[in-house]
């Protein structure tokens, strides 16, 4: 099983001759991807419109420098047409200390469920931690306010977080009335589609580092859309070492994103066609397309509602950070079109 090829193509560099198979069709095309493309359009120049090899024919490109320039040049056009039909979904927040707008890195959301106290009954957010970051002299925290049975959270720098998450392996804890949650309830409850979602704070970039805001109103209204008309759809295994997913009601793909999230990657990928439509050479333009295909692949790891917030590192935890999928209960959205965790240009 060639994997992801890494011996064939070390027998490539040695000039030997190499055969591969994989049934998985995602490891065959990773390694025609490194290994066959490259050397098949080895040597030549990049074909877009801004290439300096249609000005300076003598320029020389070696190996895949063409290619790459390729990729890196129809690749930044997906991006700014699909900031043209989707940009909007992707506000900027006023941030007070800057006195200016600043772009959102991430907006970070806690699942929710009833609480089954009939005389609480609140929306009851499921939080492993209230942490925002742990890095040393950075230190900031959510302070969950309790108000007429409803929650809203404040942002707080400093070591004085006195609120444990709610939610563990053992079950959750209703954070306004002190019930203790077992988890066949929670998974009852995602399984009749009843698990919600709160926005519980925006992470945004700062000239030094994170900017970490409370919920904002406008924000919470942009990111509740319907889903996209057309998207792929398929039902997940009913059972699959290491996947806890469908224990909690996501028994299709499309479950494992926000709306917003496949609105984004829905968009990435009809757009591919008309980034390519002018390469003439129609065999290379399918090949640009693999390429910014893998890039979308790579692009829905980080964006998917399986990703949460590495407190440790103030960034985003891919889907796959385990060859698993397993539940998170707090959501870290990323914008693809910021310059941080989870953004395009990364991916690109």
């Amino acid at each position: 099983m060639q994997g992801g090829g890494a011996i064939p193509l070390e027998a490539q560099r040695l000039g030997l001759k190499a055969i591969a198979a994989d049934l998985n069709p995602v490891a065959v095309m990773i390694n025609k991807a490194m290994i066959e493309i490259p050397a098949k359009f080895a040597n030549r120049p990049p074909v877009n419109p801004e290439s300096e090899a249609l000005v300076d024919t003598s320029k020389s490109y070696r190996g895949a420098q063409g290619l790459a320039e390729d990729i890196e040049y129809y690749g930044k056009q997906l991006k700014k047409l699909a900031f043209e039909k989707i940009g909007h979904l992707y506000p900027k927040i006023y941030v007070p200390e800057l006195k200016t707008d600043a772009t959102v890195i991430a907006w970070l959301w806690a699942r929710t469920v009833k609480c089954p106290n009939p005389a609480c009954g609140c929306d009851m957010p499921l939080v492993n931690s209230f942490w925002l970051s742990k890095k040393k002299g950075k230190e900031v925290y959510l302070e969950p306010i309790i108000e007429d049975g409803k929650i809203k959270y404040e942002v707080h720098k400093g070591k004085d977080c006195k609120h444990e998450g709610t939610v563990n392996r053992n079950g959750a804890i209703c954070i306004a009335c002190g019930t203790k949650v077992e988890l066949p309830y929670i998974r009852s409850e995602g399984k009749e589609d009843r698990l919600g979602a709160q926005m519980i704070a925006i992470v945004a970039e700062g000239k030094n580092g994170r900017i970490y805001l409370p919920p904002n109103e406008e924000h919470i209204k942009i990111a509740d859309i319907d889903k996209p008309t057309d998207y792929p759809e398929g039902d997940l295994p009913a059972k699959a070492l290491g996947f806890s997913v469908q224990n909690y009601g996501f028994d299709k793909w499309d479950k494992l994103f926000t709306n917003r999230q496949l609105t984004a990657l829905t968009t990435f990928s009809d757009l591919i066609s008309e980034v390519i439509k002018d390469i003439d050479d129609k065999e290379y333009a399918n090949v640009i397309a693999t390429y910014l295909t893998f890039l979308i692949d790579k692009l829905s790891d980080r964006n998917s509602s399986l990703c949460g917030w590495d407190t440790s590192r103030d960034g985003l935890r891919n889907t796959f950070s385990m060859q698993i999928l397993s539940m998170s209960w707090d959501i870290a959205e990323a914008n693809p079109f910021s310059n941080s965790s989870g953004c395009f240009d990364n991916m690109l």
